[in-house]
């Protein structure tokens, strides 16, 4: 089999790529464990940078990302350049990063894991400071966890919606594989799980 590259993220070596998690707002907190938090204290003003702590004690800098008519504040976990998706490496490697958000950075696995304990989605994108409707994978936190599949065939899994290069799919499930040198990403060559998004 070879890969269909009609359906692969529409990446260039200036593309950055991005890991989020995500809440529905409002979530209490007396410090901001998540942007969830800076947007139901009423301090968000604008997507950009801010602090959160989420491990309740020690201030992290991130990137905030409201979407009013979801009502979902993102959390920017992690995001990189296209030149840089060696040095990443799977989700479950703690390879932390300080440094832009739209060329290299990386929250620690520690961090990341807290996260994951206060959100209730993902989404996994390309390009999304560009192009909000094309190139993601959005999924339920309560489905399935990125911080610890590791599979190197391809597993099928659930996602609320995905788009790649302009085809969508909704409720639907799509294959996704990652491996420590490897980070998590979907590809039609692991099979399509069935999806017609890959016919």
């Amino acid at each position: 089999s070879s890969i269909n590259t009609a359906f692969t993220c529409s990446a260039t070596t200036s593309s950055t790529t991005n890991t989020w998690v995500g809440s529905i707002v409002p979530i209490s907190s007396s410090l901001p464990r998540s942007c969830a938090d800076i947007v139901s204290s009423g301090k968000y003003t604008q997507a950009g940078s801010y602090t959160i702590y989420p491990d309740s004690v020690i201030a992290v800098s991130t990137y905030c990302l409201y979407d009013s008519s979801s009502k979902m504040a993102w959390t920017l976990a992690e995001s990189f350049a296209l030149s840089n998706t060696i040095s990443f490496g799977a989700l479950f490697s703690d390879t932390p990063v300080s440094g832009s958000f739209t060329s290299g950075f990386r929250l620690s696995l520690a961090n990341m894991g807290n996260l994951r304990s206060v959100s209730t989605n993902a989404l996994l994108s390309c390009n999304l400071f560009a192009d909000k409707t094309k190139d993601f994978v959005r999924f339920s936190l309560l489905d399935w966890d990125p911080l610890t599949l590791v599979s190197s065939a391809g597993d099928c899994k659930v996602v609320e919606e995905a788009n790649i290069r302009g085809y969508s799919t909704k409720n639907d499930y799509v294959s996704f594989y990652q491996l420590p040198s490897t980070h998590l990403q979907t590809d039609s060559y692991y099979g399509s799980c069935g999806n017609p998004m890959y016919s």
